[in-house]
């Protein structure tokens, strides 16, 4: 066994056991209504027109959005890389799941 695993054994466990829940079915339910559902539109008409500055909504600029629009530009970008479909709309938000209970860990270590 590498030195990494002998020295970090117990944070690599860790990191597999907050991964199943995050990761393990980001594709198999629909997309929600309502928030999931209407930045999912935003991002795949940002994928499509190639607009990253204004987000649209059935063609027209989006007026109601009101969040920063960082997580489209994310889901935007992994739509060109795995396509339009519900894994590239969630695995932004698991990603940053992950980031976080990840932090929150190394920050008790440190306290």
């Amino acid at each position: 066994m590498s030195e990494f695993f002998k020295n970090n054994f117990k944070y690599v466990i860790l990191a597999g056991v907050i991964c199943v829940p995050l990761f393990g079915h980001l594709g198999s339910l629909p997309i929600h209504l309502w928030d999931e559902s209407r930045l999912t539109m935003n991002a795949y008409e940002m994928y499509n027109n190639k607009n990253w500055i204004v987000t649209f909504y059935e063609g027209a600029p989006d007026l109601w959005n009101t969040k920063p629009p960082f997580l489209i530009w994310c889901q935007a970008l992994l739509m060109g890389v795995v396509g339009p479909n519900e894994l590239a709309i969630r695995l932004p938000s698991a990603i940053a799941g992950l980031l976080t209970c990840l932090a929150i860990v190394f920050f008790q270590i440190d306290i």
